[in-house]
């Protein structure tokens, strides 16, 4: 707790309290958007970050609070440090995209992704919900990935959203919900894929193995108590539900 008084004067009315926080005038509480507290921050008010947002090497957690929507992107080109970025809620903790896509939609584009790591760190993302990316969804480079109790929802029919990726047979998902129209999962990624529902729409694989790439000798995937929800009444899909 900090009190601030006016110089040589002491007048009740006039002092400002600085609490957890929030700046209270008489009044009024101020809540700070984000406050960051031995390596934690902690976003507790909308907040507009804009596009491949860098997190400070110095950060290794992020919350955002229950009812809260961050729109932009979290963006770590060089990290190696593990993080952890996590809501209070499912449903209300939200990481949006700003309505726009990367010029270059390519692998470039990549980095527009709501979570991106060009890098390979661990990193644990749980309690969130990662909607209308300017890209993917969550693209955690290429090291540990663990995402758990997320809805991961495109809410615009773009391709290439697609759900979750990270490093070859280093990642795991369990108990999220997925639909997206692209790709939601790579077999050739996930080691552990369980206790999630997936909605198959048109274009996308909802179990992709592999895409132009090799998948690594001796690799298993194990899907376990995993429902797929068909969302398509053309002629044929792009995709099979395993691809």
């Amino acid at each position: 707790m900090i009190i601030i008084m006016p110089k040589n004067i002491i007048k009740k009315s006039m002092c400002v309290l600085i609490v957890c926080g929030s700046i209270l005038f008489p009044g009024h509480i101020v809540a700070q958007k984000l406050v960051v507290k031995n390596g934690v921050a902690t976003y507790s008010a909308d907040t507009i970050m804009g596009k491949k947002f860098e997190v400070p090497d110095s950060w290794n957690k992020i919350v955002i609070k229950k009812g809260v929507t961050i729109t932009g992107s979290f963006y770590m080109g060089s990290r190696t440090k593990p993080i952890e970025i996590m809501g209070e809620s499912r449903e209300t903790s939200v990481i949006q995209g700003d309505g726009s896509r990367p010029t270059d939609d390519g692998i470039k584009g990549r980095s527009y992704s709501a979570i991106r790591c060009d890098g390979s760190p661990d990193l644990y993302v749980h309690d969130l919900k990662v909607t209308r990316p300017m890209k993917f969804h969550i693209h955690g480079g290429f090291g540990n990935v663990t995402v758990e109790r997320c809805n991961i929802i495109a809410g615009t029919h773009t391709f290439t959203t697609d759900g979750i990726h990270g490093g070859k047979g280093k990642t795991i998902v369990k108990d999220c919900y997925i639909d997206v129209y692209d790709d939601a999962l790579y077999t050739s990624e996930c080691k552990l894929i369980e206790n999630t529902t997936i909605v198959h729409n048109k274009n996308g694989g909802p179990f992709m193995t592999s895409w132009g790439a090799s998948v690594p000798e001796g690799h298993v995937c194990v899907i376990r108590n995993c429902k797929v929800i068909g969302n398509y009444e053309g002629p044929n899909y792009n995709h099979g539900v395993v691809s």
